[in-house]
């Protein structure tokens, strides 16, 4: 889910949020029991909105992502083999790692390099110990892209894969919630700003503000 669709939802239940909070009004004046009904939607409605306000999505379409695996499989031979890394982005040949560091040392060597923002595609990186996410909203950027890696040696490893059908996985660096119980979370923050309304009808397509 991109920043745009998250917004939209948001927007939309703070709608059906505010007739919510005009109904409980009206039947608390006029002492109602079904103001004590309203009364916990109006709450529970306000606290999974706070919580999706704060949830991090894409800022737009996500148009390449990759996961990016260094690891050194052996830290005990001494003296420690020298790696020459590779890593290569589109048409950007980033400079290659060289050294006997482990993979963490030759992530943070990578990550430097893209966030310089020297390269021909404006890339986006996390950093997780040794593991790369590597994405772009660039509209010159391709999931068709290839990011390849490669070693000078068996005692390192670099792989590389596309997370072009497993977006979440950079998503759920962010959040606590992964993308699925996001859009669960929206299912019921509107149902439940749409407590007020004739709920036979699914709750409404919509808030006409």
């Amino acid at each position: 889910m991109d920043k745009a669709c998250l917004i939209n939802n948001i927007l939309n239940i703070q709608c059906k949020h505010g007739h919510l909070g005009s109904a409980l009004s009206d039947q608390l004046s006029a002492g109602t029991r079904k103001a004590v009904c309203l009364d916990r939607y109006n709450v529970a409605t306000g606290y999974l909105l706070g919580i999706l306000k704060d949830y991090k999505s894409f800022e737009s379409p996500v148009t390449y992502a990759y996961k990016v695996t260094f690891n050194r499989t052996s830290s005990t031979e001494s003296p420690l083999t020298s790696a020459t890394v590779s890593l290569s982005l589109k048409d950007n040949n980033l400079t290659s790692y060289v050294g006997t560091g482990d993979g963490n040392d030759i992530a943070i060597h990578f990550e430097a390099l893209i966030n310089t923002g020297s390269l021909t595609v404006t890339y986006s990186v996390e950093r997780i110990s040794n593991v790369l996410y590597i994405y772009s909203y660039d509209t010159n950027a391709s999931f068709s892209d290839i990011g390849t890696t490669t070693s000078s040696t068996t005692k390192v490893t670099a792989t590389s894969i596309s997370l072009e059908n497993n977006l979440d996985e950079i998503l759920n660096i962010w959040n606590n919630l992964t993308e699925q119980e996001l859009c669960n979370l929206i299912t019921f923050a509107t149902k439940t700003a749409s407590s007020s309304e004739d709920l036979t009808s699914g709750g409404g397509s919509g808030c006409n503000c």
